[in-house]
């Protein structure tokens, strides 16, 4: 029962250290509307006042979708098809893409172990272009065995996109790197929002050991927000598959 009567309470219960001038009229805001909930329904009752939530599935706490959390921003963000349930828990957006990009890396370069997304039939493509021969975007990490690879899109075919000049450039034998595919039969939304997201995490989870030197797409932009769902959208699909093989 949410029954806390000062504003760091409400702060505390939000997982919020700090707040705003936008917090303080949501505090008013909210406890108007848990008067119309008898203040027993707390994810209820922010609906009711008009707030996006989602649970922050690795705690108890609830964190609120606003400008004052934009990191989190992508936890908002709706899901195509609908959120991910695991025994009754909601998988967040973040650990769709960071249980891809660890099944990614835990392949070890392996493309007959890699479990590609797929998309619901289009052109485009999404690549991991092996780290073997590649240049680091950050020089600090040359020749770094640790060097993850670099996350691409396209619509020609991955096949053919290595050969391009842009991305035999990007080795130190000024040869087609090597590569696998990791997202296939997307739509042209598919496409960007599954790399945008793909990248943005990637590097998130491993600084300074992608190739990528080009920055990740916006995930707080709003001209970005459809194609973000509907990359995880096709990550959500993925995840539903493979989460008992990972």
């Amino acid at each position: 029962m949410w029954a806390h009567n000062t504003y760091r309470d409400f702060l505390n219960e939000l997982n919020l250290t700090k707040g705003s001038k936008k917090l303080q009229a949501l505090y008013k805001t909210f406890t108007e509307a848990t008067a119309t909930t008898n203040g027993n329904d707390f994810s209820t009752a922010l609906v009711k006042a008009g707030v996006r939530v989602t649970p922050n599935v690795r705690g108890n706490a609830w964190q609120v979708i606003s400008a004052d959390r934009a990191a989190n921003l992508t936890q908002g963000i709706p899901i195509k098809g609908g959120p991910v349930k695991v025994n009754g828990r909601v998988i967040a957006n973040q650990e769709l893409a960071e249980a891809f990009i660890k099944h990614l890396i835990d392949a070890d370069l392996d493309a007959s172990s890699v479990l590609p997304v797929v998309g619901s039939g289009g052109p485009g493509e999404v690549y991991h272009m092996h780290p073997t021969r590649l240049k680091a975007a950050d020089p600090a990490h040359s020749g770094d065995p640790q060097l993850l690879g670099y996350i691409g899109e396209t619509v020609q075919g991955a096949a053919s996109r290595m050969k391009n000049q842009d991305h035999v450039a990007k080795t130190i034998d000024a040869s087609a790197p090597d590569h696998t595919l990791i997202g296939r039969s997307l739509t042209v939304p598919q496409m960007q929002g599954l790399e945008g997201i793909l990248v943005h995490y990637a590097e998130q989870l491993h600084p300074g050991l992608w190739a990528n030197d080009i920055p990740a797409r916006n995930m707080t932009a709003p001209k970005n927000a459809t194609v973000l769902a509907e990359g995880f959208g096709v990550l959500a699909q993925w995840y539903r598959n493979n989460y008992k093989k990972l």
